[in-house]
């Protein structure tokens, strides 16, 4: 949910779904993976909120700086949020103590060309249909997991946080 609210957020992919000029007002993205960027980076204009755990390993914080930056310099303000101590999931109504989930997504590195086609950075290949997608995905996610767990201090404050962003967003 957190990298389509990232997604949704640039004019390319609005365009490809509701070509007659909705869009979204605002974008949330809570512990997205930050392994997508666009060569296009033209935003649909909404402001975008990106929630960060520091501790988060499928999440690697510096490379969302960068989509942060893309998403900038394409028309939207954007909200950056990096939370000590959380971890991915901070809000899991399951994972009240931290739990290890078995494949990590922080190694891929794709791009949006302008013609809408997907390449891993990592690899040069594109994405071009389901053979391809999986040979890329195969190639990028590894076994060594991340941690999920609930932080209830993170929690308030991240909520806290999206109140503050929604309202100066929908004013």
């Amino acid at each position: 949910g957190g990298m389509a609210a990232v997604l949704a957020s640039y004019e390319q992919v609005r365009a490809g779904f509701e070509p007659n000029g909705a869009r979204f007002a605002a974008h949330v993205s809570f512990y997205g993976p930050c392994v997508v960027r666009f060569e296009r980076v033209q935003t649909t204009g909404a402001p975008v909120a990106v929630m960060l755990g520091a501790e988060d390993a499928n999440v690697p914080v510096e490379r969302c700086r960068e989509i942060v930056g893309d998403l900038e310099r394409g028309g939207s303000r954007v909200e950056l949020a990096v939370y000590a101590g959380a971890m991915h999931q901070w809000d899991s109504p399951w994972a009240r103590e931290p739990r290890r989930m078995d494949l990590n997504l922080s190694a891929c590195r794709f791009r949006v060309e302008e013609d809408g086609a997907i390449t891993n950075l990592n690899t040069g290949l594109a994405m071009s249909g389901w053979l391809t997608r999986r040979i890329t995905l195969a190639g990028c996610v590894d076994s060594s997991g991340y941690l999920i767990g609930r932080n209830e201090e993170v929690m308030r404050r991240a909520d806290a946080d999206l109140l503050r962003f929604l309202d100066r967003a929908l004013r």
